[in-house]
């Protein structure tokens, strides 16, 4: 039982260890920071609003980064739940303002999802992915 308490108290410091003091979640990627914040915590089913930053290694918001959000569920995470489903890609829209972007993500079912982020501002290219659980 004490194995469980601690496993459990372990968890709970990992989960949370993900997210900064602002709430975002944040990835490193050459000296650059990729942030995503959502309006609304823990993300669930539906529409869900997120902000991305991306800041130089300085901690300088990147002006007019060019951003792309996919927003996805992979194959075996979704036949576990539904027999024979296929690849989930959830609907984003993005709308770009001045050195972050806000994105509207629709969620369509709980579980693990997968934000890949794709930004570059001149001839610096910055991918990474965030591991999203959907409540």
């Amino acid at each position: 039982m004490k194995n469980v308490i601690i496993w459990v108290i372990v968890l709970l410091f990992v989960e949370g260890a993900a997210y900064a003091a602002d709430g975002a979640m944040k990835q490193k990627v050459d000296d650059y920071t990729v942030a995503i914040a959502f309006e609304k915590m823990p993300p669930h089913v539906g529409d869900n609003t997120l902000k991305i930053t991306v800041t130089d290694p300085t901690g300088k918001p990147l002006t007019n980064p060019v951003v792309r959000l996919r927003a996805y569920m992979q194959e075996e995470k979704i036949t576990q739940k539904v027999e024979k489903m296929a690849y989930m890609v959830a609907p984003v829209d993005l709308e770009h303002k001045g050195s972050s972007c806000v994105a509207t993500v629709e969620f369509t079912m709980q579980g693990r999802w997968i934000v890949d982020v794709a930004a570059a501002n001149g001839n610096k290219h910055i991918n990474t992915s965030f591991d999203i659980d959907v409540k």
